[in-house]
């Protein structure tokens, strides 16, 4: 799923669909989530994590669609050494709020491939808006404050959602 080669590989080779339909796990909440979670990052070179933020976040996007739709958008900025290597921003409504974030260009600040995660992010954090406990719909974890190691303490990117949001839905 992850192909490091310097040519587009649909133009060099079969795709091997049966390869990318076995990668799509069953869906699981809690607990179960954050196990499975971190079994996908430990083999992260499989590719199946790429595949399982795909699956979670067009699944969450689809549960959540008012707040997508109707939130306006809210660009959001991270203090601290590795602030510049964090997009994030927040959809916001009546309903609740949402807050993507996502790490950019943190090869230039890694010497190893390695996914930025936990103590990566060192002092960086995030002004969260709103409530103060969030749920990452990635990994079903807890989230209270911004810091981008707590955040993306586990997987390299987060899908939050703050209580109100949880409560309509």
């Amino acid at each position: 799923m992850w192909d490091l080669s310097l040519v587009d590989p649909d133009n060099r080779r079969p795709i091997s669909f049966e390869r990318f339909n076995s990668g799509i796990g069953n869906a699981v909440e809690g607990d179960a989530r954050l196990a499975q979670v971190t079994k996908l990052m430990r083999d992260w070179k499989s590719g199946e994590v790429k595949l399982d933020l795909i699956r979670r976040a067009l699944a969450m996007r689809s549960r959540f669609l008012p707040i997508f739709q109707e939130g306006s958008y809210e660009p959001m900025t991270a203090s601290g050494a590795r602030g510049e290597l964090v997009l994030a921003f927040a959809r916001v409504t009546d309903k609740g709020r949402m807050v993507v974030v996502v790490p950019r260009l943190t090869s230039r600040k890694s010497k190893t491939l390695a996914l930025p995660v936990g103590a990566f992010w060192g002092d960086t954090k995030l002004s969260l808006p709103g409530g103060t406990r969030w749920r990452n719909l990635l990994t079903d974890e807890i989230v209270e404050g911004g810091s981008l190691a707590a955040v993306l303490a586990v997987y390299p990117a987060a899908l939050l959602a703050d209580e109100s949001a949880l409560a309509g839905y």
